[in-house]
C-alpha cells in the first residue's frame, strides 16, 4: 500500500521516532559513477542489503533521491549490522558494478560514518520520505522484499 506523506514536521519526527530505537552502527550516502534512476537506486539498495545480509544479519532502512545539481538519484541508509566498515566500503563496491578493485580505477563512493544517535540521523533519513520524488524502504535480516515498498512519483 502506497500513502502518501505531506511534507511536515510531524512525519518526519514520527519516522525519525520510528528509527531511533534501532540500534544502527552506519550512516551511509552510497552514489555511483553512473546515473542512478529510482528503480536502479531501490534495486542497488536491494543488491548491497542481500549481500551484507549474506555475511551477518543485517537491517536497512534507506531512501533515494534526486540529485539538485545533476540527472539521476542518489541514496541515503541506516544500517545495523556487525560487518567491519572495510568489508561494507568493499561490499558497495562489488554490488554497484566495481568489482575488480585496480588502482587508479574511479570507486563509486560511499560515505559511511558511525551511527551517532544524538545527531538524529534518524530524523535526517526521515525527511526522504517527505518528499515528492522520492523511494525508501525497511530492509529485514532474510529478507529485501521490504516492508514499505514505496515510491514516490511525480
Amino acid at each position: 500500500m502506497v500513502q502518501s506523506y505531506k511534507n511536515t514536521e510531524q512525519n518526519k519526527q514520527i519516522f525519525g521516532e520510528w528509527l531511533a530505537p534501532i540500534p544502527w552502527n552506519y550512516w551511509a550516502t552510497p552514489t555511483t559513477g553512473y546515473t542512478l534512476t529510482m528503480a536502479s537506486a531501490r534495486r542497488s539498495m536491494h543488491r548491497l542489503h542481500d549481500a551484507l545480509d549474506r555475511f551477518s544479519p543485517c537491517q536497512m532502512f534507506w531512501a533515494s533521491e534526486p540529485f539538485d545539481t545533476k540527472e539521476g538519484f542518489h541514496t541515503h541508509a541506516l544500517i545495523k549490522s556487525d560487518l567491519p566498515y572495510k568489508l561494507i566500503i568493499d561490499t558497495w563496491q562489488k554490488v554497484s558494478g566495481n568489482s575488480k578493485f585496480e588502482k587508479g580505477k574511479k570507486w563509486n563512493r560511499i560515505q559511511l560514518d558511525e551511527y551517532k544517535p544524538e545527531l538524529g540521523a534518524g530524523y535526517y533519513c526521515g525527511k526522504y520520505i517527505s518528499k515528492k520524488l522520492s523511494d525508501y524502504d525497511f530492509f529485514t535480516s532474510g529478507c529485501s522484499k521490504g516492508y514499505m515498498s514505496t515510491r514516490r512519483l511525480k
